[in-house]
């Protein structure tokens, strides 16, 4: 039980920081004009189902990660882990194009016109360029916790949202009025900086801590390594 809680306790906190996070989000989009309103509301819908083929492959990338681990075949893990957060990005990718090629219709087919196809137009656009980075960010943390590193991608994703996403959503929103399209944006601020510090924690392999007797036993010739690894790049 005290190892359970050990590796899950940061991210049952993450799943309610974020979600509280994200509710503040929405009462500022929530007191923008009509127009935007209802585009996020459409929006919403669309994002809903790029997350929902998205969790599919995340759920099943972190389950290949994690067999391997627990397995104590680390350095299969290791190489395992890089493939799938690209080749997650370039189906996200490829989704995000079909939606751009087909917003018109989409959105029309969906009641949005005038200035709230543009506003909704503009949302999926942002979106779409932020959501390749966004998914590769989230197939990270899978991985991470499928491999016993439940702490990292967590505590980034929290202090980035509380001390960066919502100040700046809620200045550009409720203090200078700001374009909404800008505030929007400024919901994904932080995803490039947040990728770039993921990928040197997936390359340092620092992630992979097993559970398993089998994966602790395989562990510091891991560790050797790609320790030595590190040693030859510097």
């Amino acid at each position: 039980m005290a190892e359970y809680f050990h590796k899950c306790f940061p991210i049952l906190m993450n799943e309610i920081l974020i979600g509280v996070g994200n509710m503040v989000v929405n009462m500022v989009l929530g007191r923008q004009a009509e127009q935007a309103i209802a585009a996020t509301a459409v929006f919403r819908t669309l994002e809903g189902l790029v997350i929902g083929f998205f969790a599919g492959f995340s759920n099943a990338a972190s389950v290949l990660v994690g067999k391997c681990v627990g397995a104590g075949e680390l350095d299969t893990a290791y190489e395992r882990a890089k493939r799938l957060v690209y080749l997650c990005a370039g189906f996200i990718f490829v989704v995000c194009l079909a939606l751009v090629l087909a917003h018109k219709p989409i959105l029309t087919a969906m009641s949005l016109q005038g200035e709230s196809l543009e506003i909704g137009t503009g949302m999926l656009i942002i979106y779409c360029v932020a959501a390749v980075i966004r998914m590769s960010n989230w197939v990270q943390n899978d991985t991470y916790r499928s491999a016993g590193d439940a702490a990292f991608g967590t505590i980034l994703e929290i202090a980035f949202m509380y001390l960066m996403v919502l100040p700046c959503v809620c200045l550009t929103g409720l203090v200078w009025k700001a374009p909404f399209l800008l505030i929007f944006a400024c919901c994904y601020i932080d995803e490039p900086i947040r990728f770039v510090m993921m990928h040197v924690h997936l390359y340092s392999g620092k992630w992979v801590k097993p559970v398993t007797d089998i994966g602790k036993a395989a562990l510091p010739a891991f560790r050797a390594k790609h320790a030595r690894g590190r040693e030859k790049a510097a």
